[in-house]
C-alpha cells in the first residue's frame, strides 16, 4: 500500500525523495522549501474529508477519497483547550500543560499552579500571559475546570476568529434550562467567577453557550494527561458504535494538544467518518443516557400517543382550509388503522377523527362519514358515541 512506501519522487524537481506530506502520507519532497513550493497544488488532494450538512445529522464529515487504515483522516491544532477536573493529588501547569511535581509552585501574577516559575507559557500571549492578568485582577482561587471557561470567556469578548469557529459548534444551550443538572453547572461556575463576572458582567449571558460547548465538544487528552480540549474538525465526527476512525493527542511545539484522526478500516469516497462517542465496553442503556445528555435531544415519533392526542384535539379546532387538518387526518388514521383496524377499541375515537377528514378538500365525504356511522352503530343509547352517531345521520340525510 502507498502508506507503507518510504519513498517517493518529489512533484517539484522530479528527484527521489523521503519526506512524506505528515497529513496525507501520499506525497514525497525532497526538502521542506520544495513541499511549501507545492502546497498551493497538493492541497486539494490531501484533504481526506470535505463536511456535508444534513436535517437529521448536522455538520457532518465525510471522505472525499478511498482511505486505507491507516491513513490520516486530519491533524489539527484545538481551538481551546484547558485543564479538567482532576483529583486532589494531579495539578497541571497553566503555562505549558505539563503535570506540576511540586503543588507549592504557583504563578507569581495569579497564583495559579506552574511547573516551574520560569515556564516559558507563562509569559506567551498565546497561553497564560493574558489570562494571567484577568486571574490577578479577579483574584479568582485556582479551580481546575474553570479555566477553560476563562479562555473561552476570553476569546469571546476579544472576538477572536477561534471564537467564531467554536460558535458554530453544537451546545445545545435549549437543554440547560432551569431544573437541569446542567443548569446547576452553570449556576456553580457562576459562583466561581464571581468577582470576574463583576468586572464583566456581559459575560454572564454567554456562559450557558460555553458551558454547552465544553460539555458536547471537549475530548480529554492523552498527552498533556488531565487537560481537555475542543477541535473545529474533529468535533464534526458522528458518533458510530461501530467507529472506522481512532485518534491521538501529541503536544505541538506551541504546547498544545494537537489530535490526529486515522482511518482504521477501508472507507470508501463518500462515506461517513464516525468516531465513537462512548465507552466501547458500556452497556447499551450507560450509552444511550450519555449520549443523551451530550450530544442527543429527544424527540417524539409522529405516532406518539403524546402527538396522537394533540393531534386529535387539533383536527377539531383548525378549518377545513388549513392544509395540516388533512395532514393531522391522516397521520391519526395512519397510526389508528394499524392498532385497531376492526374499530374493537378505538370506534368512536376513529369516527370523529373520519368525520372531521370528511369536511377537507379533496376528501370523499360520503365515504368517510357512512365509515364513521358504522363504527357507531353499537354505541349504547344516550352516551357519547350514539349522540355523534345521530349527528353524522343528520350530515347524511343531508348530503
Amino acid at each position: 500500500m502507498e502508506t507503507d512506501l518510504s519513498r517517493g519522487v518529489c512533484p517539484v524537481c522530479g528527484k527521489n525523495a523521503t519526506l512524506k506530506c505528515g497529513n496525507c502520507k501520499r506525497e514525497f519532497y525532497c526538502g521542506k522549501s520544495h513541499q511549501s513550493r507545492d502546497w498551493p497544488r497538493h492541497k486539494s488532494t490531501c484533504c481526506a474529508w470535505r463536511i456535508d450538512r444534513d436535517p437529521d445529522l448536522g455538520r457532518h464529515l465525510l471522505a472525499i477519497r478511498d482511505l486505507a487504515p491507516g491513513d490520516v483522516v486530519l491533524s489539527e491544532p484545538p481551538l481551546v483547550w484547558g485543564p479538567s477536573i482532576h483529583t486532589t493529588n494531579q495539578r497541571l501547569c497553566v503555562g505549558c500543560g505539563k503535570r506540576c511535581d511540586d503543588f507549592n509552585v504557583r504563578c507569581g501574577k495569579c497564583c495559579w499552579p506552574v511547573c516551574k516559575s520560569n515556564c516559558e507559557g507563562l509569559s506567551d500571549k498565546r497561553r497564560h500571559e493574558l489570562e494571567c492578568a484577568l486571574l490577578a485582577r479577579a483574584r479568582i482561587i485556582p479551580r481546575c475546570e474553570v479555566l477553560l471557561v476563562i479562555r473561552m470567556l476570553i476569546l469571546w469578548r476579544t472576538k477572536s476568529k477561534r471564537w467564531t469557529s467554536l460558535a458554530n459548534l453544537q451546545s445545545h444551550e435549549d437543554s440547560r434550562r432551569p431544573g437541569t443538572e446542567a443548569h446547576d453547572e452553570v449556576l456553580g461556575i457562576i459562583q466561581h467567577l464571581g468577582p470576574l463576572l463583576t468586572m464583566a458582567s456581559d459575560c454572564m449571558d454567554v456562559l450557558p453557550k460555553i458551558c454547552g460547548l465544553i460539555d458536547v465538544n471537549a475530548l480529554e487528552t492523552v498527552p498533556p494527561e488531565g487537560s481537555v480540549a475542543i477541535y473545529e474538525t474533529a468535533s464534526l465526527l458522528e458518533h458510530s458504535c461501530m467507529a472506522n476512525t481512532r485518534h491521538s493527542f501529541h503536544v505541538d511545539d506551541k504546547g498544545r494538544p494537537r489530535i490526529t484522526v486515522y482511518a482504521v478500516t477501508s472507507i470508501k469516497k463518500g462515506e461517513h467518518l464516525s468516531t465513537m462517542y462512548t465507552h466501547a465496553l458500556w452497556s447499551t442503556r450507560a450509552r444511550r443516557e450519555h449520549l443523551l445528555a451530550t450530544k442527543l435531544t429527544v424527540l417524539l415519533h409522529p405516532g406518539h400517543q403524546h402527538c396522537i392526542s394533540v393531534s386529535h384535539s387539533l383536527i377539531q379546532l383548525l378549518p377545513a382550509s388549513d392544509p395540516r387538518k388533512l395532514d393531522l387526518c391522516k397521520r391519526i388514521m395512519d397510526t389508528v388503522n394499524r392498532l385497531d383496524p376492526y374499530g374493537a377499541r378505538l370506534a368512536l375515537y376513529t369516527a370523529v377523527v373520519l368525520r372531521e377528514l370528511a369536511v377537507c378538500p379533496g376528501e370523499d365525504r360520503q365515504v368517510h362519514l357512512t365509515r364513521a356511522a358504522s363504527l357507531l352503530k353499537m354505541e349504547p343509547p344516550n352516551s357519547p358515541g350514539e349522540k355523534l352517531l345521530r349527528l353524522i345521520e343528520m350530515e347524511l340525510g343531508g348530503s
